[in-house]
């Protein structure tokens, strides 16, 4: 199972960016190609993007780019010009149709013809930024394979809105919620928005502990100190991976009796919640693997 707990954003053109990346505990990095670049800086910001994810990925973690929204045609400039080995994929903001990821979709098959990589190598992940969007999110998940997470781009939903970003965040509870359920029926991950607050732990980590109980998988983030307690929160506890543990196995005892329900503690235990525990024992071992080696 790939990690996707936490996702630092950095700006493509920060001089600092992969000292700051390097020294972050985040599961992936997402080289920013912000759309608020000039003109004049987008080809500077795209070389050290390409530079930027050969730099990261030999540190062993995830590296994404997320490219410019498919509507301002810069998308498919972005794509070739970063596509390289080492390169989980790309986020694709303000996805508003099954179509935009698509043609991302595309694009991408024929940046790996180009460049030698096997095909299906790179996969996507879908920001929701608009109210149209929200509601193509069920479609959305539908359009590819190499879809693996759908997120939350908070700050601009709520202008597509017109409402204000609160620190308590309520305005965002039933687009999170929609898109964990989403993401849950297509078996893919819940991302949630970045907490803009920087300096404000404890609101951070009320946040990350709301989109965890509304479904959320992980959580986006702007500056690599936020990551500890987003991977914390995001994390399971061992009294809920030992009980993961203990369905799985009830349930693969039960069916090699040729049962298809076990019982443990007086509950039953069906297909979908042996999953759900399954899911959760490859989360768990995965992070101890992660930990296994960063400690190396």
């Amino acid at each position: 199972m790939d990690l996707l707990r936490s996702l630092l954003l950095l700006p493509a053109l920060d001089p600092d960016g992969s000292r700051h990346a390097r020294r972050s505990h985040a599961d992936a990095v997402v080289i920013d190609l912000d759309e608020r670049i000039p003109l004049d800086e987008v080809e500077p910001a795209r070389a050290a993007a390409r530079a930027a994810v050969a730099d990261l990925h030999s540190d062993h973690r995830q590296v994404w780019v997320r490219v410019h929204a498919t509507s301002t045609l810069q998308a498919k400039a972005d794509i070739r010009a970063t596509v390289r080995e080492g390169l989980s994929g790309f986020v694709l903001p303000d996805a508003q149709s099954a179509n935009h990821v698509r043609y991302a979709e595309a694009l991408l098959r024929d940046a790996e013809a180009a460049t030698g990589l096997k095909e299906g190598t790179l996969h996507l992940i879908a920001m929701i930024a608009s109210a149209a969007g929200l509601l193509a999110a069920q479609e959305i998940t539908k359009a590819t394979s190499r879809l693996v997470g759908l997120a939350l781009d908070g700050a601009g939903f709520c202008a597509d809105m017109g409402v204000e970003r609160t620190r308590d965040g309520h305005e965002l509870q039933y687009a999170r919620g929609h898109i964990a359920v989403c993401a849950r029926a297509a078996g893919i991950h819940a991302i949630d928005t970045s907490f803009p607050y920087t300096r404000e732990t404890q609101g951070l980590l009320a946040e990350a502990a709301h989109a965890r109980s509304l479904g959320l998988h992980g959580k986006l983030m702007v500056t690599p100190d936020q990551a500890p307690v987003i991977n914390a929160v995001f994390r399971p506890t061992a009294e809920e991976i030992a009980y993961a543990r203990r369905l799985h196995v009830a349930h693969e005892e039960a069916r090699e009796r040729g049962d298809d329900f076990a019982h443990i503690d007086g509950r039953i235990v069906d297909g979908p919640r042996a999953r759900r525990a399954r899911r959760l024992v490859e989360l768990a071992t995965a992070i101890e693997a992660k930990e296994q080696q960063a400690a190396i």
